[in-house]
């Protein structure tokens, strides 16, 4: 399967659902390059939805996973509360060659004009106190104009281990808050 030109692998994903269309990154490197060009592909992620008030995301915590959510984000201004799930890298073939296809992604900054405007609540899940997760709690603490609550739920790792848990805890306490309401609660 290799062996196809181009334009046929564009032209196979092209009628396979997203979900599968990714899986065919799993082939080769040659379909993996077709997912991470612009194109069609990328129409068929979530447009804008005005209506959306509460999202739930289940993430794996990566170094683009910010700019991933902040692309997200942008679809959803009138967002009121964010709940992040945060799961560790699993060892599942499939899984590992999503988070590695973030290597090929172009990184560029984005606008954040108008973006986390209606974000009042954020809870983080399984917060284990990675640099990547460090990241998403200071960028949300940033962008969210009328924050009231940011709670992160530790995980057990970092739960049984008081050095650290107090470490995480004074070091979050101490980001920026774009909103003067904003309070950070710890369970």
């Amino acid at each position: 399967m290799d062996d196809l030109p181009e334009e046929i692998r564009n032209h196979i994903v092209s009628f396979l659902p997203l979900k599968e269309a990714i899986r065919t990154s799993i082939l080769s490197k040659k379909w993996k390059k077709v997912l991470t060009r612009e194109q069609d592909i990328l129409a068929r992620l979530p447009t804008e939805c005005w209506t959306l008030k509460h999202l739930h995301l289940y993430l794996h915590p990566t170094k683009n996973h910010v700019q991933v959510l902040m692309f997200l984000l942008r679809s959803y201004p009138n967002l009121q509360t964010l709940t992040v799930f945060i799961e560790m890298q699993d060892e599942n073939p499939f899984i590992s060659c999503l988070l590695n296809m973030e290597e090929s992604w172009k990184t560029q900054e984005l606008n954040t004009d108008g973006m986390l405007q209606q974000l009042r609540r954020a809870e983080c899940k399984s917060f284990g106190g990675s640099e990547f997760e460090l990241d998403l709690v200071r960028f949300l603490l940033e962008h969210a104009d009328v924050m009231e609550e940011m709670n992160i739920n530790l995980s057990q790792r970092i739960q049984t281990d008081a050095a650290k848990s107090s470490n995480l805890k004074e070091t979050i306490q101490m980001f920026a808050r774009v909103s003067p309401h904003a309070a950070i609660s710890f369970s």
